[in-house]
């Protein structure tokens, strides 16, 4: 169901950069602010397909820095925005993700992602 959303939406827009969210759970905690470091677990599709869940590793939560442009640039983004407890969906073009050339083996050029980040705390 994923697969066949996204290219729909891929067909519409073309080649034209996009980035959008969607919160699918609300949270009720504080927005982390750059320089903090946040407690996160995705989920990612690439191209409609999953990849892996938690960020750089299977189902692992991880810390990353926020707003350090060490992350995803679609991750960077959108975790300002989000509060302790939410889980968003993140939907981008290439050109907020891995970029023309994707990272090869497991991401090829030009891949649209999904991620489902879930912002569970900041330190």
């Amino acid at each position: 169901m994923i697969r066949s959303a996204f290219r729909t939406t891929t067909r519409l827009l073309g080649a034209q950069p996009y980035a959008r969210r969607e919160i699918l759970t609300p949270g009720d905690g504080e927005k982390p602010q750059k320089g903090d470091i946040a407690f996160i677990k995705t989920k990612m599709f690439v191209n409609g397909e999953s990849m892996f869940s938690g960020y750089r590793g299977a189902g692992v939560e991880k810390r990353v820095p926020v707003g350090a442009e060490a992350n995803l640039e679609l991750l960077d983004m959108y975790l300002e925005d989000m509060k302790v407890g939410e889980t968003s969906r993140l939907e981008a073009s290439h050109h907020y993700a891995f970029g023309d050339a994707g990272v090869a083996p497991r991401i090829p050029p030009e891949a649209e992602i999904v991620v489902e980040v879930s912002l569970l705390g900041v330190e």
